[in-house]
């Protein structure tokens, strides 16, 4: 069956046996390639999510040619609506999928989506509560690079956290007195947002 020709063209660039690995080193490599678009301060946000964007976009390349996902693919010439395309069918199959959820949140902060891939980040920090220092910051680099005002979104992603994890306020107070500064600084700024506050009026260091 016919396949979308961006990825026609990268089943050319690589053998079938090296080409996930060609994918791992060419795509989403945001620290690097993109360094002087992303504020160091976000640095770590983005490599995480550029390591589960480049798993999802292995397995998008590596699909046989006479897969039957092709069907409903989009015949994109750019890669990207044909892996958002494959990580939404992911997502109805497996809702609870820590790398669909995490590749889509990296798309829609990347693209300072209105909502900061909130929707993804949410189950994510329910089932791991230190996750909220990547919503916190999600939700900042949308503000601070758009112009997009952010904190209501977030304040109701935190009280979503709280009603499925009773104890998430309680948990952020232990973060926010914690040695990870990072995760201390999301912490206090969560807290802050959920007593009525807004997010503080800081601008990131450009890398």
């Amino acid at each position: 069956m016919p396949l979308p020709p961006v990825i026609e063209r990268l089943k050319q660039k690589a053998p079938p046996s090296e080409l996930g690995d060609w994918v791992r080193r060419n795509v989403f490599q945001w620290p690097d390639a993109k360094i002087k678009l992303i504020p160091a301060s976000f640095h770590e946000l983005f490599a995480r999510f550029g390591v589960y964007l480049r798993e999802s976009s292995v397995l998008v390349a590596e699909k046989p040619m006479d897969d039957s996902f092709w069907k409903s693919a989009p015949k994109s010439q750019a890669f990207e609506p044909v892996l958002i395309h494959y990580l939404e069918m992911e997502l109805r199959q497996r809702p609870d999928d820590e790398r669909v959820l995490w590749s889509l949140a990296g798309l829609a902060v990347y693209h300072c989506d209105n909502d900061f891939g909130r929707e993804y980040l949410v189950p994510l920090c329910v089932k791991d509560p230190s996750s909220v220092q990547w919503l916190v910051e999600s939700a900042m680099r949308v503000l601070y690079d758009s112009g997009r005002e952010t904190t209501d979104d977030l304040r109701r992603s935190l009280e979503r956290i709280e009603t499925q994890a009773p104890d998430f306020r309680v948990v952020l107070g232990r973060y926010a007195d914690g040695t990870d500064k990072a995760l201390a600084r999301a912490a206090r700024i969560a807290l802050q947002v959920m007593q009525g506050g807004r997010l503080p009026d800081w601008r990131p260091e450009q890398g």
